[in-house]
């Protein structure tokens, strides 16, 4: 089953189309589910192995640094060892991308894959006040000032 996605996925990255089709990626990220960890090892491999030694042009590998990137945010859990497998390989091949408008995004993308400052998701609680304010209204002791007018003030 891994080869067979791994070849439609390749079929699909080479297509002149900017990105992925959302019906495409969606049965992609099912599949990717599915697949047991040995399998899915075989996809990122393939995947590291097609953009490092592929003479395609940069959308296709601009493509395939997509999908990579959407793969680790959907298994981050399973992620962690093959990724740090192909590292080495991912960030010498996109550093060595030609000048072109996507190489710059795509290479952006490979080392956001390995980009350390990520922090972990913490669940933050917001706690009530549990009772209403009250509002308080005080009274002056001291009696109001008359009000004094010109004629008064001469008596």
């Amino acid at each position: 089953m891994s080869v067979q996605l791994l070849e439609n996925i390749l079929e699909e990255a080479k297509k002149p189309s900017g990105t992925w089709s959302y019906e495409f990626i969606t049965e992609t990220h099912r599949s990717i589910k599915r697949l047991r960890d040995r399998e899915f090892s075989t996809i990122v491999i393939g995947l590291s192995d097609f953009f490092e030694k592929s003479e395609d042009n940069v959308l296709t590998k601009f493509k395939i640094a997509q999908l990579l990137s959407s793969i680790k945010i959907q298994n981050p859990s399973r992620c962690e060892e093959v990724y740090q497998m192909v590292k080495e390989s991912l960030l010498k091949a996109s550093s060595e991308l030609p000048e072109t408008q996507l190489s710059i995004p795509c290479r952006k993308l490979i080392e956001t894959l390995y980009d350390q400052r990520e922090t972990p998701i913490r669940q933050h609680h917001i706690r009530a006040m549990s009772k209403e304010p009250t509002c308080v209204v005080t009274r002056s002791t001291n009696p109001a000032p008359k009000a004094t007018t010109p004629d008064s003030a001469m008596l």
